[in-house]
């Protein structure tokens, strides 16, 4: 059913997003100071957002960890 297929296509997408956002690093200031700002925290808050939907409190602290760095990085490039 259409309701099941949005589900899972929405678990795939934010699973996919997580893996990418708990391997960012200040390394990585370059490739992260190329985004739009608001794009970036939109989309790290979404996942946030989808995580804290279905209780995965764990993840939340990880996309929020990450979403700090990246302010912070991006903060610093912006002076």
């Amino acid at each position: 059913d259409v309701e099941d297929a949005r589900k899972a296509s929405e678990y795939t997408v934010f699973n996919r997003a997580f893996h990418y956002v708990k391997n960012i690093t200040p390394k990585q200031s370059k490739v992260i100071k190329s985004f739009n700002k608001k794009q970036l925290n939109n989309a790290l808050q979404a996942t946030m957002d989808y995580f804290e939907s279905t209780e995965e409190y764990e993840k939340c602290a990880i996309i929020k960890n990450r979403m700090d760095e990246v302010n912070k990085i991006l903060k610093k490039f912006n002076k």
